[in-house]
């Protein structure tokens, strides 16, 4: 993805946080503590966005410069962070969709995520997740481990204004199943795929290198 691509990404990552007026922190992070309910998102620039243990946010949480922290047992609107990581705690569940531009989505134990995943230049690492739709990316390693399951597609977009060869690497252990395909789309990635522990790909797999360890 070029520079300019990911500089469009970022400033309209920006502007929703803008737009969305309220609950905004700049220059600072954001902090729920455990067993808070409260009906709305948070927003946050140049700051971290933290969700305790047991909460309840009705609303959207984005962070620019920053990562966001969900804790485990809590719900949440969709997650969405520019230049930082989103981790999020076991049986917690994501009622949106979850996107990172720079930075690494971990799912911890029984996680749910209601809608897509994507991210650009991050990996992923999902332990008993199921996400509900597709997960893709640009540049970023997928790892399903303990039975993790993905409802959609998974999908390599392609980059935009790139012309450098790279491998990216799709690990599926412990039972963990692709409902879908498995699609390549970029004519400069180079997609592994490894299955392991009985896992499986039910739909179809496209450019992509497949191996069974």
């Amino acid at each position: 993805m070029s520079n300019t691509t990911r500089a469009c990404i970022a400033a309209a990552a920006v502007c929703a946080l803008f737009a969305s007026g309220c609950n905004m922190a700049i220059n600072r992070s954001v902090h729920v503590d455990d067993g808070e309910k409260v009906g709305h998102g948070y927003n946050a620039i140049n700051g971290n966005v933290t969700i305790g243990n047991d909460c309840s946010v009705k609303g959207d949480c984005r962070s620019v410069n920053g990562s966001i922290r969900i804790g485990t047992n809590t719900h949440t609107g969709a997650l969405q962070s520019v230049n930082g990581s989103i981790r999020i705690g076991s049986e917690s569940v994501i009622h949106g969709s979850i996107a990172s531009v720079n930075g690494p989505v971990d799912c911890g134990d029984g996680v749910v995520v209601q809608r897509d995943l994507d991210t650009v230049n991050g990996d992923v690492e999902l332990v008993n997740t199921r996400v509900e739709r597709d997960l893709t990316t640009y540049n970023g390693d997928v790892t399903l481990r303990r039975g993790s399951v993905v409802e959609g597609d998974i999908v390599i977009k392609e980059p935009k204004g790139s012309s450098n060869h790279k491998e990216i690497t799709i690990r599926l252990a412990d039972a963990s199943v692709v409902k879908g395909d498995v699609i390549n789309r970029s004519r400069d990635v180079t997609v592994n795929l490894i299955l392991s522990g009985n896992s499986e790909v039910k739909g179809n797999t496209r450019r992509v290198e497949v191996s069974t360890r």
